[in-house]
């Protein structure tokens, strides 16, 4: 692996470069919430901690919160929330807000927009639309809300593999960051064979649900204890609850919660909607058997399956008592098999990256899904050499991609169309809050913060080369984006003259294509020729801009052997489709830049032809590796090979023809030498680093 790739595949600093401040509001401070909040905080100290709670939570035991730089109540009503989040915002001036549960989701949205400087998080911790108590007409209309305030999210952070990909049908960018048990320990335990269920007396944990469980038991088993670990605000329920001999512990700290579920004999989990709860990892981590409720939420997610109604958990429960320390061991066993992933190492790991703080700088992958031209060249080079600038890039590639070696999976963001929808629809949602970058020409219109890489004109310049469709689309495209776009480039000041005239705009910065690419090719390749320095070589499509056809026509009647590469084959029939299939002219189809160089280093010459070109790759290619060039005197052409070239009017084959006769080894060796000194004008890695720093140029960013 070379040293390029080594630095494409390191991994980002763990520590961020400056104290980045998170914001978590919380609609409901209580128990799983809570406990997950609050382990966020501790897993990622880096980064400066407040949260904007509930009010009216005072029964709740304020252990843990020492991790916290500050704790504010957010007030009810939907309006009074929205001041205290604005007036916050403006006090803390957060990097993050992280929104935890489906109400502190839908306050923060629409309260804040979620910009490249501020960023929204969203942990729904169970989306409100799969809760069961809402009818189905309030659950549609939750899910629609979810999907309209999924534009105004950078990242949703999901507690469970379930809530992973409903959050990704949603159309929302989305991380699991898992939950952990607390790390602390229990305070004095006492044993009983009893069961126990934690959390807030409310709906949501279905205290009812609970109490018919305890019931059943307690007609096989009398003597059961049963115990609710936590409190609420729903009195009725609480009554319920202590009428059918349950006891209710009230709040508790964290320790002393941890030493009642320590004590009984299995953990009974009753919710009806649930993300993913933080009291089974804790009773399964302090060595307690578990049986659940199934829940769609928490489907492909419980170690025993199926269990929907109070009969089956009683029957489980009822099974685990019974069956003895085998039975609790298997149950444990097959706990911690299924949450082997919930582990600190893999949650902090999670949470440093969904609150980097660093400006994402996203890069547009379509050509990664095309057949390689000379600005799919570019966009791979280039592309290769910013992820190994800066950790903070990513590649948002179309579903069709094929990935080159050197690009890690882990860098690169799949979608799930590809061409122009990948483009126009897709990409612009998938980089909203990101600076973008387009290398290949085109880019989606209705994104501001990008910066587009227009290569030349050749479609207003030579519109007969191209469809009528897509001539039209490119005038639309190029007028809006160099209107709307935030950085202009291009690949040479000829490029830039011509984009000037046609499109009435100067803000180009001029990012040249570089050369260094063929320095690593390997000699020799799979396509040679014997007789060294006995034939021209030609590069480029059979397009008329690119002028092939006659002059290497001429060159073959004048007795030169004539290698067309990139002409789009080599079959006969294609050669008499384009008028080349004459004696003396081998078409060599597409070739790896191995055999490329081979073919180069063996040449005579590269005679380039084109009467229309943005850059013309070949010339710097050929010069690079010692092949004299012959080339045309049109457009970017003197202005990119200088004077490591010999000039004939484009017009006349004939010119070219004279000037392969007359190239003696005196002439030969003088193009080389000034070949090899023109090409360092033109690299990859100053190209790479121009177009960096100005997609990073703070003083340009919008907040959009």
């Amino acid at each position: 692996m070379t040293s390029l790739d080594t630095r494409i595949t390191e991994t980002p600093a763990t520590q961020y470069a400056r104290r980045v401040v998170v914001m978590h509001v919380v609609e409901s401070w209580g128990a799983g919430v809570r406990a997950a909040t609050i382990r966020y905080a501790a897993a990622t100290p880096e980064c400066e901690h407040h949260v904007l709670r509930g009010v009216g939570r005072s029964e709740f035991a304020s252990d843990g919160e020492e991790v916290f730089a500050s704790v504010r109540d957010l007030p009810s009503g939907a309006l009074a929330a929205r001041r205290a989040i604005r007036a916050a915002t403006r006090e803390l001036r957060p990097d993050v807000v992280h929104a935890q549960s489906s109400y502190a989701g839908v306050f923060v949205r629409m309260s804040l927009r979620s910009t490249s400087r501020q960023r929204i998080v969203y942990s729904p911790h169970c989306f409100a639309f799969e809760r069961d108590d809402l009818s189905p007409l309030l659950r549609w209309a939750a899910r629609a809300v979810e999907t309209i305030l999924a534009r105004n999210t950078d990242t949703v952070a999901t507690c469970s593999r379930a809530e992973l990909a409903t959050a990704s049908r949603l159309g929302a960018r989305a991380v699991y960051v898992p939950n952990v048990p607390s790390t602390g320990s229990p305070a004095a335990v006492t044993s009983t064979e009893g069961v126990v269920a934690v959390g807030r007396i409310g709906a949501q944990k279905d205290p009812g649900f609970y109490g018919d469980v305890v019931d059943l038991l307690r007609a096989r088993r009398p003597a059961v204890a049963a115990e609710w670990v936590g409190d609420g605000d729903d009195t009725d329920a609480r009554a319920d609850l202590e009428r059918r001999g349950i006891r209710v512990t009230g709040w508790l700290s964290s320790a002393g919660a941890q030493s009642a579920v320590a004590g009984a004999a299995v953990y009974v989990h009753t919710a009806a909607w649930e993300g993913f709860p933080i009291s089974i990892l804790e009773a399964v981590e302090l060595g307690i058997p578990v049986v659940a409720r199934e829940v769609p939420t928490l489907a492909g997610a419980l170690a025993t399956p199926g269990l929907m109604t109070p009969a089956h958990v009683a029957d489980a429960v009822e099974a685990l008592l019974a069956g003895g320390p085998e039975a609790r061991e298997r149950n444990l066993l097959a706990w911690r098999d299924l949450l082997a992933g919930n582990s600190a190492e893999q949650q902090a790991a999670a949470l440093r990256e969904l609150y980097s703080p660093a400006i994402p700088l996203a890069i547009n992958g379509k050509w990664l899904g095309s057949r390689q031209s000379g600005m799919q060249r570019y966009a791979g080079e280039v592309a290769r050499r910013i992820l190994a600038l800066t950790p903070d890039a990513r590649v948002i590639a179309p579903a069709n991609a094929v990935l080159p070696e050197w690009l890690p999976a882990e860098r690169v963001t799949r979608s799930t169309l590809s061409g122009v929808p990948f483009e126009q629809l897709e990409l612009p949602w998938r980089a909203r809050g990101s600076m973008l970058l387009n290398l290949a020409g085109a880019a989606p219109l209705v994104k501001r913060d990008q910066l587009v890489v227009m290569h030349d004109v050749t479609p207003v310049r030579f519109p007969q080369t191209f469809s009528r469709r897509f001539v039209a689309w490119y005038s639309v495209m190029n007028r809006v984006l160099s209107r709307r776009a935030r950085h202009l480039a291009t690949v040479s000041e000829f490029s830039r003259s011509e984009l000037a005239d046609v499109l009435g705009v100067e803000r180009f910065t001029v990012a040249p294509n570089g050369h260094e690419h063929m320095l690593d090719t390997r000699a020799p390749g799979g396509f040679a020729r014997s007789g060294g320095l006995d034939y021209v070589l030609c590069i480029g499509n059979l397009t008329p801009n690119k002028n092939l056809v006659p002059v290497a026509t001429a060159l073959a009647a004048a007795g030169i052997p004539v290698v067309v590469v990139g002409a789009g084959g080599s079959s006969n029939v294609y050669a008499r489709q384009v008028g080349l299939d004459i004696p003396g002219v081998e078409l060599a189809g597409r070739v790896s830049d191995d055999e490329l160089a081979t073919l180069l280093r063996g040449a005579k010459a590269l005679v380039f032809p084109s009467l229309y070109e943005g850059f013309g790759l070949p010339l710097v290619e050929a010069q690079a590796l010692g092949c004299p060039v012959i080339a045309s005197d049109a457009a970017s052409i003197p202005e990119v090979a200088g004077d490591g070239a010999l000039y004939f009017d484009a017009r006349h084959p004939e010119q070219a023809v004279a000037l392969v006769q007359a190239l003696d080894a005196d002439t030969r060796s003088t193009l080389v030498e000034r070949g090899h000194t023109n090409v360092t004008r033109f690299s990859w890695d100053s190209t790479a680093a121009t177009l960096l720093a100005l997609a990073t140029d703070d003083r340009a960013r919008s907040t959009r």
